[in-house]
């Protein structure tokens, strides 16, 4: 970041014309197909003084003869603005809607202009101040972007690309042709260029640009090239930098001139989400297989494995490399082979499988020259002990497949080149094999053991982790994927927890999020409880309770979702297990937590948009306090739910809790119906009302943020399905690019985790098959494909991902979905079988439930469909609270409907369509289900 200079006055030109202001300010025209670089020059930094006229020549001694160009750069800086050239390129630093760019004339058609840009810079083509486009970036969130914005006539049309890591530098361009123009990054020193989009070239933009600039990014308001408001200030505190190097004017290339009339009208086609058109091509469910043929796989996998709860975790990266963190340099590596080289290789995905497809024991092959290489890696304590040293084991097996000669030596290796040479044992055959352990992440303490010492751990291992996952095996589908998946989420999810302390901390990943997200945890514990994991869980709450303030408050991390989720946790817990004991032993936490959330609302304004909203942090990626509907939401459903299980247990005051959560609940719904507004004939709801902050911020869109935010929001159990706020949003997600592939949109790419409010609300209306879109999306691209790690962020076009893997709130929010397509509650009704794929009631297949913990006590039943079209269902309803009817949906193949139904016993049931409902149900049920040809 550069200090801010002294104020400077700005260049005042005034002028008829566009055209004589830009010959008084740039007087020297571009000589065509010479290469200007801003690598500038020999004597150090530059300031730009903004001296009325002054000009600046940015021709370099130091460059090649074919690279120097006599054209003259002029600066258009407002006071608070500075720009300084130094050896490596323009920096800058200025107030948000200052200016703060280089321009220079340039009057030649069909270029294409590149440079090399970090943080908030960018560059430009103009025409005239009313037409220009840009390429650059953008850190609007706490994340960085890539955009590009063509303003035509006026009106702007910028786009938001991309993530980006914000923190380093790459190229863009923009190429000029006939009829296109073209917007392209490259992360890879101009090897490879990346299409941003591609637009039709509009007659605004006849003839040549007038000129190019390179500094910080504009809005289309701030009016960068109108020199008549040259002169005003920006208002703004908010200060941002930048820089701009390798800067290059050069002719588009003659093959590339011009887009055939094929091309053309492939560009004027609306983009259709290919995944989401499955839903339009026919009634049928979508698929996994249908689902994943569109988008590549992600490019950057990670494994833990390791031991529960330890504070350590043996992170396995994309090259086979041991890692504590996917942002840190690697603890360890492989090499070997003849040369001696690394195992892993870019370009050469590793195939990769946990043992059994979900045990925390992870398999690398590749092949090379040859040889085909097997790498087994797991994590072993003594007892599996948390406070013992985590050891690493590792495996290589290598197979000459043609005879080829087995590799001499294996080395492992770190990135401080200490290493660790082992000859390998020859033999006769063509395989070879070498077994080593270390002390994790010392790869300094390795040694070579036998393979009878490996297989022993590796035996272990595997017992330990086979009798931990058995107790949340409560589902038994036909698909092999899912039964893999389901139980590597909850592997990978008890890997992320560490003990601190002697408290067990579920961290949001291993070696990158490593604390406590508050409302993250809350899910987390609400899952666990679902697939029967509840002396866990009550250490996930004892935890919670632990780092509870002493006015009352529960927040780590996150914001106001924290509180809310807080006392939605520690309710369900008693809804899902009836431990009164348990419940009053907590209550004190739960009361003090209620009383702050009272305290809260007495503060608030007593009318107007935000009557009874409490003003806080938001969640996790915004520190300043702002009216938020998602927090105040999660706090009135807490206040709720507090009240009920308090009430129960006879706590006094419980029925005051009770009602101050139907005033919340009313006030919310009161400032939504207020706060929403229409935009271009659509009804949008803002979720910070005071400000629009979100939706401005997404450019009034579905997705982003605005996106992240309004589809948890659909999972908390405040609004109903088809509530007026529930179609608001969900109209948002579905019309103004919120979701890609069914699941939530976020910097061009997809952060599938966030979208299980949505698509639980969409199995609650009906919609099952948004439901499985979404679901069948998340296994195809939320994760790796074979180890079913999940990710925040993919790039689903070009499976790049971001490093955040396994991420502990993507575990939670599958492990959820599964359950609730399976088995949900729906206030006094148990539903059974909503999201049930049709395919899986296919003749030979069946749906098995065992002992699932609901609020009602735990549920068990069995779909078996028959040979002759027939389903033979039997249900163990729940003891502990009977629910007021069991309502089972038998989602048949090719939509059959139900035509008749046969009881062991005169239950009291009715049917229609694909629904059987059980009134009163207190004993076991069987049926024989008949359907319609």
């Amino acid at each position: 970041m550069i200090n801010n200079g002294p104020n400077t006055t700005p260049v005042k030109i005034h002028s008829n014309s566009f055209e004589k202001r830009l010959i008084t300010v740039c007087s020297t025209a571009l000589k065509f197909c010479l290469v200007v670089f801003l690598l500038l020059s020999n004597q150090g930094t530059k300031a730009f003084d903004n001296t009325n006229g002054q000009k600046f020549s940015l021709a370099s001694n130091n460059l090649l003869p074919s690279a120097r160009s006599n054209s003259t750069w002029t600066s258009t800086a407002t006071p608070d603005s500075r720009i300084e050239i130094k050896n490596d390129g323009l920096e800058f630093n200025a107030a948000t809607h200052s200016r703060a760019h280089l321009q220079q004339t340039l009057d030649t058609d069909l270029c294409t202009l590149s440079a090399r840009i970090s943080q908030w810079a960018s560059i430009y083509l103009v025409w005239d101040e009313q037409n220009w486009c840009a390429v650059g970036q953008i850190s609007p969130t706490p994340f960085g972007r890539l955009f590009s914005t063509a303003v035509i006539g006026g009106q702007d049309n910028e786009v938001d690309h991309r993530g980006i890591d914000f923190g380093s530098s790459r190229l863009v361009r923009i190429k000029l042709g006939g009829n296109y123009v073209r917007f392209e990054f490259s992360n890879d020193n101009g090897k490879n260029w990346t299409e941003l989009r591609t637009i039709e070239r509009p007659k605004e933009f006849t003839g040549p640009p007038k000129l190019m600039a390179i500094g910080k990014y504009y809005e289309n308001a701030d009016k960068p090239f109108d020199l008549a408001s040259y002169d005003i200030k920006s208002s703004s505190t908010e200060r941002i930098s930048g820089r701009v190097s390798n800067v290059i004017i050069e002719q588009t290339p003659e093959a590339e001139s011009n887009l055939s009339e094929i091309q053309l009208q492939e560009l004027r086609k609306p983009k259709i989400d290919p995944v989401t058109s499955i839903l339009n091509e026919s009634d049928e469910d979508p698929t996994y297989e249908k689902v994943v043929k569109f988008y590549p796989p992600m490019k950057a996998p990670r494994e833990v494995v390791g031991v529960p709860a330890h504070p350590l975790d043996i992170g396995v990266d994309r090259l086979g490399r041991l890692d504590v963190s996917p942002w840190a340099a690697p603890v360890a590596w492989f090499e070997t082979g003849d040369p001696i080289t690394p195992l892993g290789r870019d370009g050469i995905p590793f195939k990769r499988r946990l043992m059994n497809g979900y045990l925390p024991i992870d398999t690398l092959k590749t092949s090379r020259d040859g040889i085909d290489y097997e790498l087994t890696i797991f994590g072993w304590s003594e007892n599996f002990s948390v406070e013992k040293p985590l050891i690493a084991y590792a495996r290589m097996i290598a197979i000459s497949s043609n005879g080829t000669p087995l590799p001499q030596k294996i080395a492992l290796v770190s990135p401080t080149n200490t290493c660790h040479t082992w000859n390998l044992p020859q033999s006769k055959g063509r395989q070879t094999e070498f077994c080593v352990a270390f002390e994790y992440p010392n790869p300094g303490s390795a040694k070579a053991i036998t393979t009878r010492e490996f297989d022993s751990k590796l035996k272990e291992v595997s017992r330990f982790w086979e009798k931990r996952l058995a107790l949340i095996h409560r589902f038994d589908v036909p698909d092999t994927r899912v039964m893999e998946a389901y139980r590597a989420w909850v592997a990978y999810s008890l890997l992320n927890a560490d003990t601190v302390n002697g408290y067990i901390e579920p961290h949001d990943g291993a070696g990158f999020y490593e604390e406590m997200f508050g409302n993250s945890v809350s899910m987390h514990s609400m899952a666990m409880d679902m697939y029967g994991l509840h002396s866990y869980t009550a250490s996930i709450l004892n935890t919670q309770i632990h780092f509870q303030q002493s006015n009352g408050l529960y927040t780590q991390v996150c914001g106001l979702t924290d509180p809310g989720g807080f006392l939605v946790g520690l309710a369900k817990h008693y809804q899902m297990t009836g431990d009164k004991e348990w419940l009053l032993t907590v209550s004190p936490g739960i009361i003090k937590q209620c009383e702050w959330l009272m305290q809260q609302r007495e503060r608030t304004s007593k009318d107007g948009l935000v009557r009874g909203l409490i003003k806080f942090r938001p969640y996790n990626d915004y520190s300043g306090e702002v009216y938020n509907y998602l927090g105040n939401m999660w706090c009135a459903k807490g206040l709720e739910e507090a009240a009920k299980v308090l009430e129960e247990i006879k706590i006094p005051g419980a029925g005051r809790y009770a009602a101050e959560a139907a005033n919340y609940r009313q006030d919310i719904l009161d400032s939504m119906q207020s706060a929403a507004f229409d935009h271009q004939g659509q009804t949008l709801l803002p979720f910070e009302p005071e400000t629009r902050r979100l939706l401005k911020l997404e450019r009034y869109k579905g997705g982003g943020y605005y996106g992240l935010t309004v589809s948890p929001a659909l999972g908390i159990g405040l609004l109903a399905p088809d509530d007026k706020p529930t179609t608001w949003i969900v109209d948002a997600l579905e019309k103004r690019g919120g979701l890609i592939a069914g699941v939530c949109e976020f910097e061009g790419g997809i952060d599938h985790a966030y979208t299980y409010g949505y698509l639980l609300n969409e199995l609650k209306r009906g919609e099952v098959r948004k439901t499985l879109l979404g679901f069948w999306s998340m296994l195809a691209f939320g994760m790796t494909r074979d180890t079913y790690s999940p990710v925040e962020v993919t790039m689903i076009e070009t499976g790049e991902n971001h490093y955040t893997l396994p991420h502990l709130y993507s575990c939670t929010e599958q492990l959820h979905l599964l359950r609730q397509m399976l088995l949900r509650e729906d206030g006094d009704v148990l539903c059974i079988g909503d999201g049930i794929p049709r395919a899986w009631l296919e003749p030979g297949n069946r749906v098995v439930v065992n002992a699932a913990p609901t609020e009602f006590g735990e549920v068990s039943y069995k779909i078996e469909p028959k040979k002759d079209g027939s389903m033979q269902i039997h249900i163990l309803p729940p003891t502990r609270h009977m629910p007021k009817k069991i309502e089972l949906r038998l989602r048949a193949p090719s939509q059959k409907i139900i035509s008749s139904v046969k009881s062991n016993r005169k239950a009291n049931l009715t049917y229609q369509g694909e629904r059987i409902t059980i009134e009163n149900p207190t004993s076991p049920v069987d049926l024989h289900v008949q359907f319609k040809p």
